[in-house]
This record gives C-alpha cells, sequence and structure tokens, in this order.
C-alpha cells in the first residue's frame, strides 16, 4: 500500500505564500502536481515563487482586510477555476511580557492570527469544491504558555476556537488543524526583541518549553502538500488535526549558556547547533548583510 501524494489537476490557494512554510507549501504542491494560487504582501516574492514553482497566480493582498480577502479569494477562483484546498499557513510574532505589551501588539496580533484566517474562511467556504478542505497553521504556543509569548499564543488559542466553531457551523466543510513545532529557517522570528528572548530563555527553560531540534522548513512544505493530496483523495475521511514536531530533545541550561549571547557579539562555538542559536545566528547575518549594503552604498 502506497501514500497517494499526486495533487495532478488539484487547485490549491495558500494564503501567506511569499516566505517561510507557505512558500514550502506551495513549491511542494505544484511540484506535485497541483494548479497554485498564492497570495502575499510581498509581490516581488510572489513573482519569484511563481517562477521557481513554474507557474501559479500571484495574488498581492492583506487578507486582514476584508474586502482583500475577498478579492483574493475571487482572483484564485477565476484563476484557477475553483479550489480544491485553502492552506493558511501564516502567523505574525512578536516578544513581549504582557505588561508591556501594548494596544498596537495586540491589535496586529490578532489582525494577522485570528482575523485574517477567519475573513478568508468566510470566503473560500461558499466556492470550495465538494470533498475539499481548509488548512490553517496553528502553534503548541496555542495550549503552552510562554514568558513573552502571551499574546501569540492567546491569538493561536483564538484561531483554535474558531476552526472549532467553523467545524460545528459548517459540518459538510472539512477543517483541518496543522499543529507545527520550531521551523527553520522562516521569517517568523523577524520582528522578534532578542535582547528580551536572551532575558526570558532561562524561564522557557526552567518549564521546559525550548527545544534543541527544529523542523527543516522545506521537510514541512512537503509534509503537508503530501498531507493535501491523501486528504483530497478521501473525501469520506474526516481529518481534523496533524500534528508536526521535531524529535524531542529539550533544551538544557548549559545550552543556553551557550547560545544566549548579547545581541551585538559573536556566537560561542557550537552554539548553532540548536534552534535558537541558529535564529540568532541568521538575524546576525541578515543585519551584516544589511549594513554590507548600506556601506556599498
Amino acid at each position: 500500500m502506497s501514500v497517494n501524494a499526486d495533487l495532478s489537476g488539484r487547485r490549491v490557494l495558500v494564503v501567506g505564500a511569499s516566505s517561510g512554510i507557505g512558500r514550502a507549501i506551495a513549491l511542494s504542491a505544484a511540484a506535485a502536481g497541483a494548479r497554485i494560487a498564492v497570495v502575499g504582501r510581498r509581490e516581488n516574492l510572489l513573482d519569484d515563487l511563481v517562477k521557481e514553482a513554474g507557474g501559479g497566480i500571484p495574488i498581492v493582498a492583506d487578507v486582514s482586510d476584508d474586502a482583500s480577502a475577498k478579492r483574493a479569494v475571487a482572483e484564485a477562483v477565476a484563476g484557477m477555476g475553483g479550489v480544491d484546498a485553502a492552506l493558511l499557513p501564516f502567523a505574525w510574532s512578536s516578544v513581549g511580557l504582557l505588561a508591556d505589551a501594548d494596544a498596537d501588539m495586540w491589535n496586529r496580533t490578532f489582525a494577522t492570527n485570528v482575523t485574517a484566517p477567519t475573513l478568508v474562511t468566510r470566503h473560500v467556504v461558499p466556492v470550495l469544491a465538494e470533498g475539499g478542505f481548509i488548512g490553517y497553521v496553528s502553534s503548541i504556543s496555542a495550549a503552552k504558555p510562554m514568558h513573552g509569548l502571551g499574546a501569540y499564543g492567546a491569538s493561536k488559542a483564538a484561531l483554535e476556537h474558531s476552526i472549532l466553531t467553523w467545524r460545528l457551523e459548517h459540518s459538510d466543510v472539512r477543517f483541518l488543524r496543522i499543529v507545527v513545532g520550531p521551523t527553520l529557517p522562516t521569517d517568523f522570528y523577524r520582528d522578534y526583541d532578542w535582547e528580551l528572548v536572551n532575558k526570558v530563555t532561562p524561564r522557557w527553560v526552567e518549564h521546559g518549553l525550548l527545544e534543541v531540534n527544529y523542523l527543516a522548513v522545506d521537510e514541512v512544505g512537503q509534509v503537508v502538500a503530501e498531507a493535501a493530496a491523501w486528504i483530497l483523495a478521501h473525501p469520506a475521511v474526516v481529518v481534523e488535526d496533524l500534528v508536526l514536531k521535531p524529535p524531542l530533545k529539550i533544551m538544557t541550561a548549559a545550552a543556553v549558556a551557550a547560545t544566549a549571547a548579547q545581541a551585538d557579539g559573536s556566537l560561542p562555538e557550537g552554539a548553532a547547533d540548536n534552534a535558537l542559536g541558529k535564529v540568532q545566528a541568521d538575524r546576525r547575518a541578515e543585519r551584516a548583510a544589511e549594513e554590507h549594503g548600506h556601506a556599498r552604498a
């Protein structure tokens, strides 16, 4: 018995496809034969994605706005002739203690992580092909509070509650919750305050919430695309949850000491062997590239 990973002829809408997990899903879906429509806010990245995928419909939209979400879905339907699967692997997070989180942080977090997927869903449900499904990327943070990630965790918990309600109100449609563990490389950590991250990291370790291993973004994209293929191949089977995690290895205090370098310093030898170190190393590389570009300019 083999797993059917063929998406030939399937019409897949990926929202949040400019980078990270969304981009990886779109590329894997296209490689499996799907027609793709990709939505994001960065036009140049969508154009690059469509070129690499060998085709597709790029749609520039901020789906936290209802009119834009409606337009994005309509353009996808017009371009592909319908939608068999809509995948919504996007989120935004910053790091901030609840006592310091202002209204702007809360509003942006919920607009991106709760309002936007709900708006997309309300416009996809009426046009979704029979036997299709809608998939949302959630997080382990929905059930595990972490210092500095209260707003993000609350938004993911709200997203999961909305998924449960969609299932209740539209029992004829399949809604898939995809829980993804720590994944690299993505833009998810782009707006993190690394000085604050280093301060709260000991708390994460104290509660056993920081992992050494991480998922590779391309592999996550491939697994989700393969899951989409077999879910579509079995329309009479309701698949509610897909949980993706790296092999469990909790970070120790000693490992944290090796990775919590100062923002303007260099990582100690061996620090990039875990997820936190890799993220910090990536951010430093980005800053160095930006500074080099400014110097040349």
